[in-house]
């Protein structure tokens, strides 16, 4: 399983408050975890100790990149999971 926390307000250093911590804590315990938030010019260099995602504000409100498997990128096929 891989976790994606969305964060829209992620700054330089929030690695250090909640939502980032929550990020570093999964990854800890060997989770693949990623922050995902709005592209921002203070991120452009930065380098968090986690996966970080920068996404326009447009994307956010767009249904098919919610729906991409994050494995492949492509669009997830909800009839290939195990029924119970």
């Amino acid at each position: 399983m891989k976790i994606a926390i969305f964060y829209d307000e992620f700054r330089p250093l929030y690695e250090n408050k909640d939502p980032g911590q929550l990020v570093l804590e999964l990854k800890d315990i060997g989770t693949p975890t990623k922050m995902i938030t709005i592209k921002k010019d203070e991120l452009i260099n930065y380098a968090p100790p986690f996966e970080l995602e920068t996404i326009s504000i447009e994307k956010i409100f767009d249904t098919k990149y919610w729906n991409l498997d994050p494995r492949t990128r492509q669009p997830f096929d909800w009839n290939k999971l195990p029924h119970k």
